[in-house]
């Protein structure tokens, strides 16, 4: 039987994917194989329902498993490192195309902003940065609070439009980078925000526009630090 050990607490859907991804390649688990139940893996691996979903959901969305209905989970390939590059080309060409569309939306919203945001629209961006430079000094996660902050942003433009395009495109961006948190400089995060929410509080279109192309400048590093991780072909 495949000897599945249990993960550490960080990144528990990635130890998921990866564990099966090792049973695969040494041969204890092959094309055709079906994972043990749910219930099994959960205490096998020491996670919860919901972090082995999202292993598993990973490694189907790869193609490297398959749900057959009524019947479980089966291994479909016997090469999952081979597959995962592939996907990983795909992923890279999507990702430039949505940073690049995120940043064209989000500059102009910046300019709507700094025209029509209220006083108190402008304070609950600065309490989102509170609650960020919080966690920050904590070492703790802010993925949620900074999604938070830019779709806040995006309703200062007091455009609906401009805000489903937002939340169309954001999760993804948000979700790619922040899998690899332990590339962000929470402290330059922080910066970038603050500069952005000054500028809209002073009204000051150029100051504004500014901040938000030097976050994207950041936001571009970062993931060219992720590109070149020698672990990126892995989850």
């Amino acid at each position: 039987m495949a000897d599945f050990k249990p993960v550490k607490r960080q990144l528990l859907y990635r130890s998921v994917a990866e564990q099966v991804i090792r049973l695969i390649e040494e041969g204890h688990l092959k094309p055709g194989d079906r994972l043990p139940p749910e219930r099994v893996l959960c205490e096998q691996l020491g996670v919860s329902r919901t972090s082995l979903r999202e292993g598993l959901k990973a490694l189907s969305l790869y193609g490297i498993i398959e749900s057959r209905v009524g019947d479980g989970l089966y291994v479909k390939v016997g090469n999952p490192r081979a597959v995962i590059r592939e996907g990983l080309k795909e992923v890279r060409k999507t990702m430039h195309e949505l940073v690049e569309a995120r940043e064209a939306i989000e500059l102009f919203i910046g300019r709507l902003a700094v025209e029509r945001a209220t006083p108190e629209e402008v304070k609950a961006l600065r309490d989102i940065l509170e609650k960020m430079e919080e966690k920050a000094r904590e070492g703790q996660s802010f993925a949620k609070e900074d999604a938070e902050f830019h779709m806040k942003l995006a309703t200062c433009s007091h455009n609906q439009l401009l805000v489903v395009m937002m939340e169309s495109i954001l999760p993804f961006i948000m979700n790619w980078i922040y899998d690899r948190e332990e590339l962000i400089d929470p402290s330059e995060v922080v910066k970038l925000h603050t500069n952005i929410v000054e500028g809209i509080a002073r009204r000051d279109l150029e100051g504004t526009e500014t901040s938000l192309r030097e976050h994207f400048r950041h936001m571009r590093r970062v993931i060219a630090e992720i590109k070149s991780s020698s672990n990126e072909a892995e989850f």
